[in-house]
């Protein structure tokens, strides 16, 4: 599916709605990890959703508080209103994909890879079907502050002039708004900056456990592990099932060396499930290029569609469809421009109930132009970062050493990610 500058928004995936219409049961094709990782995204639609395994014990006693099913016992269901998502391991998907093909199913009609169908038809079936919002992933950034300053810093922290933290109410607020809006995001990624910065984390995190944790399927906060927070804040994220996404950047910094073993002890003490990266390089973006690289819109229409960032930045009400541009704006390093945001804050209506809380009410009717826009259409079909800017993993090739720190106050706006 290309994705292009709108032309009719809101209904630029009719065509391929038309094909899901009919599937009214979900089968997901393995009860085990992956299986997992598309019923905690999947799980939101109100329409029924069972395992395909053949796995006996796993048939007799369900999986996820799901019933699980053999293939012969699915396939009972009515072929029109079938739809299967295959998610086994990539050792046994092509001979699943060899036994559904036998029995006449197709795919891409009536069975599809996990990992596809999330990225691509989960957002348009969830819309056309059930009118709800199925988002990919967002990022949220409460502080600006950090310990480190790293000179090819992806959130281009060191082009902020006076490092901030984000008031808790005005963060609540905009959670509130997005919650409204999104019946499901893939996954909420928290980030600084430095997040142990922010003076009121703790109280930030148990505000999103507690009010929108079922809404989201993965939790994550990313840290450096340069600092190391109370064991409240561990037993927060144990308690509302975060996952905690730990740079390495040891080889690049001995300093953190005592600091990193402390911190993943801690997640391991409190049983908190963590992810572990060793970086060894970043991508280089290199934005601050004197001259753009395309020459045409539909150059970058085209740059924008490979790249496929599936992160977008959120702040203040407004979506921004890459994170990286909308950190370059956060940051201070780039101009805003309005057509790389999404605005819910005109398509939600506060209310305030008799306590004084504030929520918002989405307007439904923008259901299929907010998930158009989190697959990647906008009114130029690219950000204006594109022009300027190497990439997102899928597409980047030019990497650099990561974490090199420089002294703080001298990166001015402009300055080259590689200087």
């Amino acid at each position: 599916m290309k994705v292009v500058k709108w032309t009719n928004k809101g209904h630029e995936l009719d065509s391929v709605a038309d094909r899901l219409a009919p599937k009214k049961y979900l089968y997901i094709y393995g009860a085990g990890e992956n299986g997992k990782y598309t019923y905690d995204r999947v799980k939101f639609l109100p329409t029924p959703v069972c395992f395909i395994d053949g796995n006996p014990e796993k048939q007799r006693n369900g999986y996820l508080g799901c019933q699980v099913v053999s293939l012969e016992e699915a396939l009972r269901t009515e072929r029109e209103e079938l739809l299967v998502i295959v998610a086994v391991s990539n050792i046994n998907r092509p001979n699943v994909v060899k036994i559904l093909t036998v029995y006449g199913l197709r795919e891409g009609e009536d069975f599809f890879d996990f990992q596809h169908f999330i990225d691509i038809y989960l957002p348009i079936y969830a819309a056309y079907r059930f009118n709800k919002v199925y988002y990919r992933g967002i990022c949220f950034i409460p502080t600006r502050k950090c310990v480190l300053n790293c000179q090819d810093c992806l959130n281009f922290i060191p082009y902020v002039k006076e490092p901030d933290n984000d008031e808790l109410e005005g963060m609540k607020q905009d959670l509130n708004r997005l919650f409204s809006s999104i019946d499901c995001l893939g996954i909420l990624g928290l980030a600084g900056g430095e997040i142990f910065l922010h003076p009121q984390h703790k109280e930030l995190f148990r505000y999103i456990g507690e009010n929108f944790r079922d809404q989201i399927a993965t939790l994550s906060v990313t840290t450096s592990a340069a600092l190391i927070p109370d064991d409240e804040t561990f037993e927060i994220f144990q308690k509302y099932g975060f996952t905690i996404h730990v740079s390495d950047y040891r080889a690049a910094l001995p300093g953190i060396e005592n600091n990193y073993h402390q911190f993943v002890k801690k997640l391991e003490e409190h049983q908190v499930e963590h992810v572990l990266f060793e970086d060894h390089e970043w991508v280089s973006l290199d934005v601050f290029r004197e001259s753009p690289q395309f020459d045409t819109e539909s150059e970058a229409i085209g740059w924008f569609d490979a790249c496929g960032i599936p992160w977008s930045y959120y702040k203040d009400g407004k979506l921004c469809q890459c994170t990286w541009a909308g950190m370059a704006v956060m940051s201070g390093a780039k101009e805003p421009c309005q057509t790389d945001y999404y605005d819910l804050t005109a398509s939600t209506t506060p209310i305030v109930d008799r306590d004084g809380k504030t929520y918002f009410a989405f307007q439904k009717d923008k259901c299929k132009e907010l998930m158009e826009f989190g697959v990647g259409y906008s009114e130029r079909g690219y950000v204006e970062m594109c022009g300027k800017c190497n990439g997102y993993l899928t597409i980047n090739h030019h990497f650099v050493p990561p974490a090199v720190q420089i002294p703080r106050g001298n990166r001015e706006k402009g300055s080259k990610n590689e200087d």
